[in-house]
């Protein structure tokens, strides 16, 4: 329940109201004095304090911003909003960490980035003096992946609901003009006669896509679009997404894809038929559904190239270690999963340090052959790197996320569709990382911290929103 028991920075009255069991009896006024609810408001002289917003949430609101529009669009200004963020919290440093230091979620997230960072120490002080300047810019590419970066977005969102609609548009936004500029538009014909695009992104492109295409579908069949001419342009821009994820070619989101979407129609079809105007979320649903299948069907050609040989490859896979593997994926991942698996053998715990991974393969067979740096598959990239201690402080850092925002959530009916949302975008990502690696760009970094910020945002303010005392100045 979150009640409006604060006066704005704009000097506005707080409006009480009732929520669930709870009743609000009072409201904590700026200047201190307690008024009880139905009694006639009087006019509370207010001082500047109140009236002028605090320079530091300023500055850390405006930090959010840059991040969520610069996280596909340009990575100076993601790097700058999560800088900007950081510094403000020197003005708010003691209540960050009174409302941040309850959750077990910002007690995970710091012992992750703490591992992380003695991780990569101890890798660079192992490497040799010509490999450091590679080994130490792929650590802070693995530090930046989520970890304490997230409950710092959260504690900026707010707990506010349009503050987090403002960054997920802005985020959306920043999608759709990253694929405009990074499509080849001179090879349009021959893309759209099956050849491949990565859209500037490279194999994210694809799950990016995916992931904006999921936050569409979800949107649609909410019912929070309240008018024909939104539900039309959300319902165009996920069948175009739909096509760039076809056009990539990419065959792990593809297999994602086949497996969470139809979780995800069959979670808001549920949620629909409870809550809101069943037939026409229906309806739309299976609009969706048919614009999904349309844009398969139109690229059939496409799909039966590209998966012409995972048959073959992988019947050769089960009978013959050695068996050609065609055009399939497999050709050029199983060697690095099998070098991946004799350095896991080496140091199974600890791992070889963060950053590492691209001096292993070099140094390896493997890395004579081919100019590859890194193993293509995200468990077990974080074996080799950080060892069993790390993976399991990573997946359990996700773990905790998801079980912070279903607490978070609990009881809170229009929190449903961002909580489907956050379990099929991390779905897709575990998934497609079992055949390539996302964490490690500013891309990543970009979905990991506002996927640990969106899951803590609520449960953070969740225990603050009743008692004006401990809501946060913003």
């Amino acid at each position: 329940m979150e009640a409006d028991s604060a006066v704005s920075c704009a000097g506005q009255w707080p409006r009480p109201h009732v929520s669930g069991r709870i009743r609000i009896h009072s409201i904590r006024l700026p200047s201190g004095v307690v008024q009880p609810v139905g009694s006639s408001l009087k006019p509370i002289p207010l001082t500047s304090s109140d009236i002028i917003p605090n320079r530091s949430a300023r500055v850390g609101v405006a930090g959010l911003g840059l991040f969520a529009l610069g996280g596909f669009v340009n990575q100076g200004l993601m790097y700058g909003g999560l800088v900007l963020m950081l510094l403000a919290l020197s003005g708010q440093g003691g209540r960050f960490l009174e409302l941040a230091g309850r959750m077990a979620f910002f007690r995970i997230s710091a012992l992750l980035t703490g591992y992380i960072l003695v991780s990569g120490l101890l890798g660079y002080l192992r490497s040799g003096d010509e490999w450091r300047p590679e080994v130490l810019e792929s650590a802070l590419d693995l530090l930046l992946a989520g970890g304490i970066f997230a409950p710092v977005a959260a504690y900026w969102l707010g707990g506010d609901g349009r503050r987090v609609r403002w960054v997920l548009g802005l985020g959306l936004a920043g999608l759709v003009y990253a694929l405009l500029t990074g499509f080849h538009w001179e090879r349009l014909d021959a893309v759209m006669g099956g050849a491949r695009d990565l859209f500037g992104m490279g194999n994210g492109a694809a799950l990016f896509a995916a992931t904006g295409l999921t936050g569409l579908l979800i949107l649609v069949a909410s019912g929070r679009l309240r008018s024909w001419w939104l539900e039309l342009s959300a319902l165009v821009l996920l069948g175009c997404l739909a096509v760039v994820v076809l056009w990539t070619q990419t065959r792990a989101v593809w297999l994602a894809c086949a497996l969470v979407l139809p979780l995800v129609m069959i979670a808001m079809t549920l949620h629909a038929w409870k809550y809101h105007d069943n037939r026409r979320a229906i309806a739309l649903l299976l609009v969706v559904a048919g614009l999904l299948v349309a844009a398969v069907v139109s690229t059939s050609q496409v799909l039966e190239r590209r998966l012409s040989g995972e048959g073959a490859a992988f019947m050769a896979l089960l009978s013959d270690e050695t068996g050609d593997y065609g055009n399939s994926g497999l050709r050029h991942r199983l060697p690095l999963w099998r070098d991946a698996l004799e350095r896991v053998r080496e140091r199974p715990v600890l791992g070889w340090g963060a950053g590492t991974s691209d001096i292993l393969i070099s140094t390896s067979e493997i890395g004579h052959r081919s100019s590859l740096t890194h193993y293509h598959n995200l468990y077990l990239q974080l074996q080799v790197e950080l060892g069993s201690v790390g993976l399991i402080l990573f997946l359990v850092w996700i773990g905790t996320a998801l079980k912070t925002a279903g607490a978070g959530a609990r009881n809170v009916r229009e929190a449903f569709p961002v909580v489907v949302f956050l379990f099929a975008a991390i779905a897709l990502f575990l998934l497609a990382g079992l055949f390539q690696i996302r964490h490690d760009d500013e891309r990543g970094h970009y979905l990991l911290i506002l996927f640990g910020a969106l899951a803590a945002h609520r449960a953070m303010f969740s225990g603050a929103s009743v008692r004006a005392e401990r809501k946060p100045d913003q």
